[in-house]
C-alpha cells in the first residue's frame, strides 16, 4: 500500500471531501464538492485530490 504522508505533521493521510458554498446574486446557493487528501490527526492540512 502506498501511504501518503502529511508535509505538516507527518501523519497519513486520508481520501475524504469537502465543499464549497457560493451564494450568487440573487439569495440562492451552489455547493460544489470535491476529494481531498486530509491529514489523519487533523492538524489541518488538505489537498485536493488530482
Amino acid at each position: 500500500m502506498n501511504n501518503k504522508y502529511c508535509p505538516e505533521c507527518g501523519a497519513i493521510l486520508v481520501e475524504d471531501y469537502d465543499d464549497i458554498i457560493i451564494e450568487d446574486e440573487h439569495g440562492g446557493y451552489t455547493i460544489h464538492d470535491f476529494e481531498v487528501w486530509k491529514c489523519r490527526k487533523q492538524c489541518g492540512f488538505k489537498v485536493k485530490k488530482q
